[in-house]
Order: structure tokens, then sequence, then C-alpha cells
């Protein structure tokens, strides 16, 4: 889909915001956050942490790990970049023994990936009084995190839908970050992509996190083959799909043909978040990869309240609405 805006590689990674342990060892560089009087203000706040990474095997890790730390052997790290923190933040690499430590920080380093190793630490000739210990899966820990936007609006959406509502379909939904973050707050998430090789790693992020059960990846090219019927008119093909969902999410997705059928998927009482970015971006560029300000309440209001409509910046400075409306 040509007109299709990914959520792909680490450029479209943002600032971690999933909860997660704070302790000593996971030193906080630089933080700013934005405050509801400030959140209106264009740009997002930049914050830079030091998070933990460990390299070891997974039966080492849950026999033992430092508190805070989320565990990719080092053997699977070049398929599991989209399980890292954004490149803003800096690592502190736990490692078995010195060779370990120089293999791990010297792929993480390289110019395809480029993050920044802070620390190392051996576990081998570590103190460990030095640090606070724990055993267990870690998956608390997650270094990923989902669009700021649906982290940010989540309570608020939790709030005003019972659970057996709590279905959410994630259009173009990339590695899938959005859609997990959904199943691990106990949401039946479907993500769609038309891109193959991404839903593979949606439904491998959703295993990683004990939440397959909940999670439906698919590849579909939803510009030639919707999968869903409208709800007034009944299925107009045997592969269509007559569902609705509580929530309908599209970041970094915008095909605006699409918009009715967008609109008719999210069930009465339920919502619509979106983020995507508007006029003035660089990159993408052009009208037909961009938001008009205010366009989205403009399409939606007739059907839809609209909750909250923003503008901010990415870390990488690039302007995005930030839109949630909930239908009539």
């Amino acid at each position: 889909m040509s007109s299709e805006t990914v959520k792909g590689g680490d450029e479209d990674v943002e600032s971690p915001s999933l909860a997660h342990s704070t302790t000593s060892t996971q030193r906080q560089i630089a933080e700013r956050e934005l405050t509801p009087e400030n959140a209106q203000q264009p740009k997002r706040a930049k914050r830079e942490q030091l998070r933990i990474l460990d390299v070891r095997d997974y039966a080492e890790f849950e026999k033992q790990h430092i508190q805070g730390s989320y565990c990719i052997p080092v053997a699977e790290i070049g398929n599991r970049t989209y399980e890292l923190p954004t490149k803003h933040d800096q690592l502190h690499v736990v490692a078995r023994d010195e060779a370990q430590a120089k293999q791990a920080v010297e792929l993480l380093t390289a110019t395809h990936y480029g993050w920044k190793v802070g620390k190392t630490t051996v576990w081998d000739t570590a103190d460990s009084s030095t640090f606070e210990l724990t055993h267990g899966d870690g998956l608390e820990n997650v270094l990923w995190a989902p669009c700021p936007h649906l982290s940010d609006m989540i309570d608020r959406i939790e709030s005003q839908l019972p659970e057996p509502q709590r279905t959410a379909v994630d259009l173009g939904c990339g590695c899938g970050r959005d859609t997990v973050f959904l199943a691990r707050r106990g949401w039946k998430v479907v993500g769609l992509d038309n891109r193959a090789c991404l839903i593979n790693r949606v439904n491998a992020l959703a295993e990683n996190n004990k939440v397959g059960a909940q999670v439906s990846g698919r590849t579909v090219d939803l510009v030639k083959a919707w999968p869903y019927a409208k709800t007034d008119t009944g299925k107009d093909t045997e592969t269509e799909e007559s569902q609705q969902f509580g929530l309908v999410i599209c970041v970094r997705f915008l095909i605006r043909t699409l918009f009715p059928k967008i609109a008719d998927l999210v069930a009465p009482g339920g919502f619509l978040l979106y983020q995507h970015f508007v006029d003035g971006c660089t990159k993408p560029s052009g009208k037909q990869h961009l938001l008009d300000h205010s366009e989205l309440a403009a399409v939606f209001s007739p059907t839809f309240d609209v909750v909250h409509d923003t503008e901010t910046t990415l870390l990488d400075g690039r302007p995005v609405c930030n839109f949630l409306a909930r239908k009539k």
C-alpha cells in the first residue's frame, strides 16, 4: 500500500512509557515530563534512560537477575530489535562473561543498529551486593513501548469500556507493540498489516509476552482486500467478517479512502485512536502522506464525539496529530 505509513523500524519507536520497576541500577540520566499545563505545546519531552538488557540465556536469567532488567539472549538480538527501547535511551548490558558482553555490545552499537551502551556488567565477576536481585521471567520490565498517545489515553478508554467490550483492531500494526500492549492489559486484539514479515513479529512478540491467545496477527492488504463488511449491509463476500470493536487504532497509517470503513469498525460507544504526521512534516512528505490540521475532527465528528485532539512532536522533531474520539 503505497499510501500507508507503517509502524516499522526504530525511527518509529517512541520513548518507553510502559510501567516498569525502577531501582538504583536503572539510573535516570535526564527527564522532563509534559504536564497538563504544557501538554498543548508542540514539542514532546525528551528523555534518556539507562535500560537494563540481560543477554544471558533464559535459564540463567530466570534463576537470578537484576531487578528491572529484561532478557533477550545475545543470539536472538538480531531478530528482536523491535523489542529494544528507543535509541534516545542508553542500554545497560548484563552478560555472563567478558566475551558475551563484547559480542552484545559490538552487535548493538553496529552502524546498522546504532544503540548506545552506557554500562556493562559481567555477571560472573560482578559484586552482587551492589544490585537488587530477583528471579522470574521479568516480563514486567519490557524495554519496548507502545505509542505514547495510546499509553496516555488507555486509562481513560478503559474507564468507559467494560471488560467484555475490550476488543481492538490495530490497522497497519507494524511490529505489534501497540497490539501486544493492549493484550498485556487483557484485551483481545487483531493486528493487521500488509507485510507478512511484520505479522510474524507481531505473533512472536505476543508469544514472548505470553499473550499469544489474545492476539491475532493477520497479513492483509487493507486497500485491496478490506476484511470487514459494513454493519448496515451485511457481508459483501464470503471472506468478509461483520464485526465491530471497542477500540480501533490507526498509528502512522493514513489511507483516506478507508475513513468510512474505519468509522464503521468502531462499535457504538467505542473509541477511535489516531496518531499520524501532520502538514509541515518533512519525512514523510506530500499531502497524501500527511494530515491537514484538524482534518480528523472534521471527518469523524458527524458520528463521533471528539475527546482529544492535539498536535505534538516526536522525539525526532516530526509533528503529529494525537486524536481520540468516541462513537455516538
